[in-house]
């Protein structure tokens, strides 16, 4: 029973650290190429749309108003002009 403890004493696992060779050097990354200085993530593209600037037209008055704005404001507006009975009161 205890020779077969001093054998897998001897041996690494699988979670053990890769041989030394194949590890990356010192000085060397792991993805050289890695992301472009200056690239955007998904959010911010989005966020960057978003705040474009848009014309709308408003109680008869054009405005320009972000797009966010607009996503918020044109089914309020849509609503008040469906029911116009109901919101006058």
């Amino acid at each position: 029973m205890q020779s077969s403890k001093r054998k897998s004493a001897g041996k690494k696992g699988a979670r053990s650290s890769p041989p030394k060779h194949t590890q990356f050097q010192p000085g060397k990354s792991g993805n050289p190429g890695g992301r472009p200085k200056g690239s955007k993530n998904l959010s911010t593209l989005m966020m960057e749309a978003a705040r474009d600037q848009v014309s709308a037209t408003i109680g008869g008055k054009t405005r320009k108003i972000s797009k966010i704005q607009a996503t918020t404001v044109r089914p309020h507006w849509r609503g008040l002009q469906r029911m116009p009975r109901q919101c006058s009161r």
